[in-house]
């Protein structure tokens, strides 16, 4: 079909598709993840178990969802993402009702442990971003950046509205009141707007074009095919060092700036400035993926935490470090340049699956930060740890270089809009 066709109807039924994938991903993570730690007060009370008990909910919780994320992409390469997603977010309202009843914290550590990385996973990045590299060739990237956006935006909305209903209401009641907002709000959008894929004269932003890049076959990817394709190690190698000076520097914030003598209250300050960089940072690599492809992107997506790190292994005051926390941060596009290669390599296709198994390598993003806390613990500095994710960026930096860019894939210009 033309490149140039326009769709029958004024507005493309993707960006509704795209803002639906926002508010399931703010749904699901806004209360149970951004949140997590204004409940600890009042469980430690009511379960009469220190407040270290109950983080062992949302440290372990990670672990289940990285075994779940390559099962979650073989799903939705077989059956329709609408449903999965539905599905998932039924779970997390469920679970967020079971933990208004419990009456002990394992009840609570089960729960995030056996239910919610099965209903998180089902409803957040994995068939978000598969469902959108369907409905959109043009503008892949910015649609990508956009969906990335809900696990931002759970940050920004969720907590004043927590913390007023925890003061009103009490924990309980907070938990039962967004299980049924995602139960019937939510199901209910996925349910009215949520479609597998474009009708054939929905193809504005060339969601019916013939892709072109390497392995938009027709046959599903078996996981052996997806790993001998060079382009999926070079994605790897580039993106999964931003994630780990990301990840390390954002757990460790708070530590870290008051040994370069900032108060709690400036410390604050600087994880708001990081929050807001890391959001302009996803829509920075999708519209660059859009514009100039992906070496771009992932060049300056990887230079910028590389100086970022340099410049905080020796940054003292505000400004010095906000500066070098604002560079790091923009490195969290990297999920983004992820969606954006898979995309580019493997199409439609193969990207669910490709795009499950990074993010189970994506758990290996969060092995830093507690070494880089243990580092700090006995040499008394965080110089040597951050110079170390320095030297890893730098690497990341020059393997993107070496994507490859297929000849046949579609450029990406404001012409197409």
């Amino acid at each position: 079909m033309a490149s140039g066709m326009r769709t029958a109807t004024p507005w493309y039924h993707g960006w509704n598709i795209v803002a639906v994938c926002i508010v399931a991903q703010a749904a699901g993570l806004g209360v149970m993840a951004n949140c997590f730690s204004f409940f600890l007060a009042d469980w430690s009370a009511a379960f009469r178990v220190p407040v270290s008990t109950m983080v062992l909910a949302i440290t372990l919780f990670s672990f289940p969802c990285a075994f779940f994320a390559p099962v979650a992409g073989w799903a939705v390469d077989r059956f329709s993402v609408s449903r999965i997603i539905l599905v998932g977010m039924a779970v997390v309202a469920a679970s967020y009702a079971a933990i208004g009843f419990a009456t002990q914290a394992w009840h609570v550590i089960a729960i995030y442990i056996l239910f919610l990385p099965i209903g998180i996973t089902c409803s957040s990045s994995i068939p978000a971003q598969s469902l959108v590299s369907r409905w959109f060739v043009r503008w892949r990237g910015f649609a990508f950046s956009l969906s990335a956006i809900g696990l931002v935006a759970a940050g920004v909305i969720y907590p004043p509205v927590v913390v007023r209903l925890m003061e009103t209401l009490g924990w309980r009641w907070t938990w039962w009141i967004f299980a049924a907002f995602n139960l019937v709000v939510v199901c209910a959008l996925i349910l009215w707007v949520l479609r597998d894929s474009p009708r054939l004269d929905e193809t504005a932003y060339g969601a019916q074009a013939a892709e072109g890049a390497a392995g938009a076959e027709t046959a599903r990817m078996t996981l052996g095919e997806i790993l001998s394709r060079r382009n999926f190690w070079i994605t790897m190698a580039a993106c999964l060092p931003p994630l780990m000076g990301n990840s390390a520097m954002s757990v460790n914030l708070a530590p870290f700036v008051a040994e370069r003598g900032l108060a709690l209250d400036e410390a604050a300050t600087l994880l708001a400035l990081f929050s807001v960089s890391a959001a302009l940072g996803k829509l920075a690599c999708g519209v660059l993926a859009d514009r100039f492809g992906n070496r771009v992107p992932l060049f300056l997506m990887g230079a910028s935490c590389t100086i970022g790190l340099v410049l905080l292994a020796f940054a003292h005051g505000r400004i010095a470090l906000g500066i070098a926390y604002m560079l790091l941060a923009l490195g969290q596009g990297s999920m983004v340049m992820v969606a954006s290669c898979i995309a580019s390599e493997f199409g439609t296709q193969g990207f669910s699956r490709a795009y499950g198994f990074f993010n189970f390598s994506a758990l290996f993003g969060t092995v830093p930060a507690p070494m880089v806390a243990y580092a700090a613990e006995v040499t008394h500095t965080y110089v040597p740890s951050v110079l170390t994710l320095a030297g890893l960026c730098l690497a990341g930096t020059l393997a993107g270089l070496f994507f490859i860019v297929h000849p046949a894939h579609p450029k990406m210009s404001a012409s197409h809009v």
